[in-house]
């Protein structure tokens, strides 16, 4: 029996590693042979089939994955009149050629690289590139990626995220984007007006917009000057509405939306051990606000709608898959929102709207109105400058703050730089953008 084995690299993919290995095998045959191969990926089998049975549209040659491996691959058979049936294994089925395949595909540290020739005789297609390296996704696909990730850089690098910036690590960001969501995929199109304005509420939580005083304090400091509350005298801060009428019923509003969510979607858990979960989610850290130890997630970060990995991990505990574990989560904060908004968030606004017009206040022109007026006098006055250019952000040395920091779109041109590679190497998921500390 003879045997090869070598290992491959770039845009890793669960049947690159298949297709690698018909494509090594077929080559050794001579013309007009026939060929059987059998294999454990039933999606390599389904894929070849599929184009074998159903001629693609000119226009689809290059819709999937490994497209120019795939064109390689049915160019070499038809031009070698190879005849090739595959034959489904089952895997870990105590097959000896198919352990043994595995046995081989384990000694890949030690393996030799296998090289793609991508711009091969038997490949007559045009192929893109990038940083130096051949594109084997779907074109449009691809760029989808790549601005997404340039709108996803873009948004981290704001310094208005800094914030959050020291727990970028702990956060589940597939948990928080889905609870962005309203708990639906980014395809998911059905829209209403409730939905629309719970998503625009969580958006302005998490970004500090909710017309609450503070922020009317930071736009118009002459006429709101003072940095207590209106309505308690507290200190004030973007999120002190949640506590400023009634200080426990942001207590109240997460134990009832906790213990309604897990009593009434975990039907596999007996009452005692879902009530022993319930108090672990309401001691965690992450919605404990009387938790305040340095260094670790705080609950306001959570009510902003930033899932920790660890709360997450506190329900996985108690033997329940990470999806399941990260649908109740979302839940659980979904449920909150809504009740924030109509309990806590209607009734700060009517206090707010009250006092307004007992002092009788009126938004004029912000502060920094003068300082836009007198911009605008001296733009014309200005000239040209010589930039340089040393940086790896490719932005001009002068447009770097005196500690020269890239500015937020050099680092989040940094940021895709050092992600993309990552991707193409080991199939980084965009969202490790948000981990990059540049």
């Amino acid at each position: 029996m003879n045997f090869f084995f070598a290992k491959i690299q770039f845009w890793l993919l669960s049947y690159k590693a298949e297709l690698f290995s018909i494509i090594a095998a077929i080559s050794t045959a001579p013309r007009n042979s026939v060929i059987n191969i059998f294999t454990d990926s039933q999606s390599v089998i389904s894929k070849f089939n599929n184009l074998q049975l159903n001629p693609t549209h000119p226009n689809k040659l290059f819709k999937f994955n490994s497209w120019p491996i795939w064109h390689t691959l049915l160019n070499i058979i038809k031009s070698y009149k190879l005849q090739i049936t595959f034959h489904k294994v089952q895997a870990h089925s105590d097959n000896y050629l198919n352990e043994q395949a595995d046995s081989l595909a384990k000694q890949h540290p030690s393996s030799p690289l296998l090289s793609f020739n991508y711009t091969n005789l038997y490949n007559p297609y045009h192929i893109i590139q990038w940083e130096q390296h051949y594109v084997e996704l779907p074109t449009r696909h691809f760029i989808k990626q790549i601005c997404k990730a340039h709108i996803l850089a873009m948004w981290a690098s704001q310094k208005r995220n800094s914030e959050w910036s020291y727990f970028n690590q702990d956060i589940d960001w597939r948990s928080t984007w889905l609870y962005f969501n309203h708990n639906q995929k980014p395809s998911y199109n059905i829209t209403n007006f409730r939905l629309n304005q719970l998503k625009s509420f969580k958006t302005k939580i998490l970004l500090n917009e909710l017309p609450t005083y503070s922020l009317y304090h930071t736009i118009y400091p002459n006429q709101y000057p003072d940095t207590t509350c209106f309505h308690c005298n507290l200190s004030n801060s973007p999120s002190h509405w949640r506590t400023c009428v009634n200080p426990s019923l942001l207590n109240q509003i997460i134990q009832t939306s906790t213990t309604q969510i897990i009593l009434n979607n975990l039907p596999d858990l007996d009452t005692y051990q879902k009530h022993n979960l319930i108090n672990k989610i309401l001691q965690h850290p992450a919605l404990n606000s009387l938790y305040t130890l340095p260094n670790t997630f705080y609950s306001n970060l959570t009510l902003k709608g930033l899932i920790p990995k660890s709360l997450i991990s506190t329900i996985q505990n108690s033997d329940i898959p990470y999806k399941t574990a990260s649908q109740i989560i979302i839940d659980i904060l979904l449920n909150i929102n809504e009740q924030s908004y109509e309990q806590l968030w209607k009734t700060y606004c009517i206090h707010f709207s009250n006092w307004k017009k007992q002092q009788n206040r009126s938004q004029s022109q912000p502060i920094n109105q003068s300082l836009r007026s007198s911009n605008l006098i001296t733009k014309h006055t200005r000239f040209r400058r010589d930039y340089t250019y040393s940086c790896l952000c490719g932005l001009p040395d002068q447009l770097h703050s005196r500690t020269n920091t890239c500015p937020p779109i050099g680092q989040a041109i940094r940021k895709i730089n050092i992600w993309s590679i990552l991707w193409i190497k080991y199939n980084m998921s965009s969202n490790y953008i948000l981990n990059i500390q540049i």
